[in-house]
C-alpha cells in the first residue's frame, strides 16, 4: 500500500542520504503520502530536494524545492514535513530550506510506494540511504532541533522504523512495533555506515538492477543506509 501521514493531513518524512551525482534526478520516494515523487537532486533545477505535493482543488502538483543544495557523496539529513495538509517544509540538515502554504495538499494513493525506484531508468537513486523513518504527523520544531546529529526515537506516530542492522537474513525489521517489516530481493547489498550498516543502491540507474523490500503493511526506512538498488513498497 502507499504510505499515509495522519488523518488531519500530517506527515513527517526524514532520512540521511549521500548522494553519488546531485546534478541528476535521484528518485528517493515515490507515493509516500501528501506527494506523488520526492528527489534529492535533480537534473534541471541543481541539486536541490524537490517534491511535487498532491494538490487536492485540481488535477496538478505544487513544487517545493529546498533553498540549499546537497553535496556529492557527503551525507545530508533530508526532512520533509507537511502540517494539517495546509503547508510544507523541507529541512536539510536540520536548517530550514524552503516552506510552502497552500490550503489543499492532500494525502494521495497512487497504489503503492517505493524508495530509490522510478518508473524511468535515469531516475533511480544513485548512492545511499540511511535512518528512513515517516511519521504520520508533523514534528515539532523542538523534536526537528534533536534529528541531528544523533536522530532521537521519536516514537509518537511512528509508522515504520528501519534500521538495516536490526535484521535476519534479508529481512529487514521493523522496530516501529507495528510489524511493518521488509524483504530486500535482487541483490542488495548491506554495507557500513557511520551509525552502523547500510543498504548499498549504487549507480542504480547504470545497473538496471531492481531491486524490492517489500513491505508488510505500512513502509519506512531508517537507520543504515541504502545504496545502488531500488525498494518496491508492497
Amino acid at each position: 500500500p502507499a504510505l499515509y501521514g495522519g488523518v488531519d493531513g500530517s506527515f513527517t518524512l526524514s532520512t540521511r542520504v549521500k548522494v553519488s551525482d546531485a546534478s541528476k534526478y535521484n528518485t528517493l520516494c515515490y507515493g509516500c503520502g501528501p506527494f506523488s515523487s520526492m528527489f534529492v537532486g535533480t537534473e534541471p533545477y541543481g541539486a536541490a530536494a524537490l517534491v511535487a505535493l498532491d494538490d487536492q482543488a485540481s488535477t496538478g502538483w505544487k513544487w517545493l524545492a529546498s533553498a540549499a543544495e546537497l553535496v556529492d557523496d557527503e551525507w545530508t539529513e533530508v526532512t520533509l514535513v507537511v502540517e494539517n495538509g495546509s503547508s510544507a517544509r523541507f529541512y536539510l540538515d536540520c536548517q530550514q530550506q524552503g516552506s510552502l502554504d497552500h490550503p489543499d495538499i492532500g494525502l494521495i494513493d497512487v497504489g503503492s510506494s517505493s524508495f530509490g525506484k522510478s518508473g524511468t531508468a535515469n531516475r533511480w537513486f544513485g548512492g545511499e540511504i540511511d535512518e528512513l523513518r515517516v511519521w504520520d504527523r508533523a514534528l515539532t520544531g523542538e523534536e526537528l532541533d534533536d534529528l541531528c546529529p544523533a536522530p532521537p526515537p521519536l516514537e509518537q506516530g511512528l509508522q515504520l522504523h528501519w534500521t538495516f542492522e536490526d535484521r535476519v537474513g534479508d529481512q529487514i525489521l521493523d522496530l516501529s512495533g507495528n510489524g511493518r517489516n521488509g524483504t530486500a530481493l535482487g541483490g542488495a547489498a548491506f554495507v557500513a555506515s557511520e551509525s552502523g550498516e547500510a543498504l548499498s543502491l549504487e549507480d542504480l540507474h547504470a545497473a538496471l538492477r531492481r531491486v524490492t523490500i517489500g513491505l508488510q503493511g505500512f513502509p519506512v526506512l531508517c537507520g543504515s543506509a541504502l545504496k545502488n538498488r531500488g525498494v518496491q513498497l508492497l
